[in-house]
């Protein structure tokens, strides 16, 4: 596949990437992206937090801006700090974001020089640098009080157990963060903001022209770095099977979920579109299996569902759950097994696949997908995975073409490769007064439960 043709794009001398396009959806608009690919994975162990605590004191003072001027300048021209101006920590990237009005130049040149003042020219001033703890130290002292918060904090050490990625959350540790030297800081932020990890994303109403001139002459005064650098290893595969049972005073129902992870990949050829929609249909055709049973005359839970999410750059996080009394525990998981060995053992049905292929053809033109946010967040996405950044026509033709080709034999092939050997991961998650059958009782159902009397699924859904 290639890139959109409405991409200018090329590589500075100092190894920068950088990437613009013009788009007058909306109109007065320029989108600007700074993406580096560092984040908390490449923290050391004294410096748990510390990616993160450098995305913050990006709005704390640069060579060019003191103190809080980038934020003062920027509310100046009438936008808003923390939905036009923000920026986010991931385990293998950073990436700051902001939105301008395109009607006065002097924007757009104050904009250029906050990126490369983020890039290159962070201060790191003491007295603002021991500030920015208690920000931090705040931030993450709210998530513990919030539900969303607590269950992340549990669920991702234990998702991840036994890659490096369980002991480099972005958000670090408290005591480091509160008590660890300037220098530690200043040290990641020389090491791994460096041109050739980095790319500057500009989507918007412009001259492309004009603009890559800008990009070249201020970005490109950043010096080159030419020290070998040791990247850590971001590859993850969780083998061995974990329980985790989650109870929470604010959490209002139980939830089941068994959770598998697949490889995720940069989407370049049409055969990778291929391969990523025909796991969509299969995911669709088991959500909606799910659902049936949801709606029969005697469901064996309240709700369930069939998910993908990306939680790393190299993995999908695969999901089967469903929300139930506490009394369908173990009949639940039960019944989700069996739906698992159905739709192995004997695949999908020709109507269900043209039914889902029909759905997905009918919702592919999206007029969201020509506004210069979209395409800002697809280029970000190939500076980060590699996936080509097609023009929303050319995606939605290849698209189109592609799952057309998806045959029922295809789905049934991509069957046994999700959920595959029951998951890796089941989570029970319920109220703290909730009463859940022992780790031994659930463990021994996901492992050993079997039943030897599933037969083929019958469509017998309405056209």
């Amino acid at each position: 596949l290639s890139m959109d043709s409405g991409i200018v794009s090329g590589t500075l001398e100092n190894g920068m990437d950088y990437f613009v396009q013009r788009n007058t959806n909306p109109e007065n608009r320029i989108q600007l992206r700074l993406v580096v690919n560092a984040g908390s994975l490449m923290e050391e162990d004294d410096q748990l937090g510390v990616a993160h605590l450098v995305e913050h004191m990006a709005f704390n003072g640069s060579e060019n801006f003191s103190k809080n001027e980038i934020i003062e300048f920027f509310e100046s021209t009438g936008m808003a700090f923390g939905h036009d101006l923000n920026a986010y920590t991931s385990f293998e990237q950073t990436v700051y974001m902001l939105e301008i009005p395109a009607d006065n130049p002097e924007f757009l040149e104050k904009a250029m020089l906050i990126l490369k003042d983020w890039a290159s020219g962070l201060t790191f001033v003491q007295e603002e640098l021991d500030k920015e703890r208690g920000v931090v130290t705040e931030e993450w002292r709210l998530s513990n009080e919030n539900l969303n918060g607590r269950i992340s904090n549990a669920e991702y050490p234990a998702l991840l157990g036994g890659s490096l990625f369980a002991e480099r959350l972005p958000i670090g540790k408290m005591d480091i963060i509160q008590n660890i030297d300037r220098k530690r800081v200043v040290d990641f932020y020389e090491k791994w903001y460096r041109p050739d990890l980095m790319s500057v994303i500009v989507v918007g109403d412009i001259s492309s022209e004009e603009v890559e001139k800008a990009i070249i002459n201020t970005m490109g005064e950043i010096p080159a770095t030419t020290e070998p650098l040791e990247m850590p290893d971001n590859s993850f595969t969780k083998d061995e099977k974990s329980l985790l049972i989650f109870k929470d005073k604010e959490q209002p129902y139980t939830i089941v979920s068994i959770y598998d992870f697949s490889p995720a990949f940069p989407l370049i050829t049409q055969a990778d579109y291929k391969e990523q929609l025909t796991n969509q249909i299969l995911l669709y055709i088991l959500n909606n299996r799910i659902q049936e049973l949801v709606q029969s005359d005697n469901p064996p839970f309240i709700d369930g569902a069939a998910i993908s999410q990306k939680l790393l750059n190299s993995n999908y996080l695969n999901g089967l759950l469903f929300a139930c009394y506490d009394n369908q525990i173990e009949s639940g998981i039960k019944v989700l097994l069996d739906e698992v060995a159905r739709i192995q053992t004997f695949g999908v049905t020709d109507s269900e696949v043209e039914r889902m292929r029909q759905s997905i053809l009918a919702s592919l033109h999206d007029d969201s997908k020509n506004e210069s946010y979209y395409l800002v967040e697809i280029l970000t996405d190939y500076c980060i995975t590699g996936t080509i950044p097609l023009s929303p026509a050319a995606e939605e033709a290849v698209v189109e073409l592609v799952v057309k080709s998806i045959t029922t034999e295809d789905v049934s092939k991509a069957a046994k490769n999700v959920i595959a050997n029951r998951g890796v991961f089941l989570e029970v998650r319920g109220n703290e007064n909730a009463v859940f059958p022992s780790e031994e009782t659930l463990m021994d159902i996901w492992e050993n439960y079997k039943n030897d009397e599933i037969t083929a699924y019958e469509d017998t859904s309405a056209d």
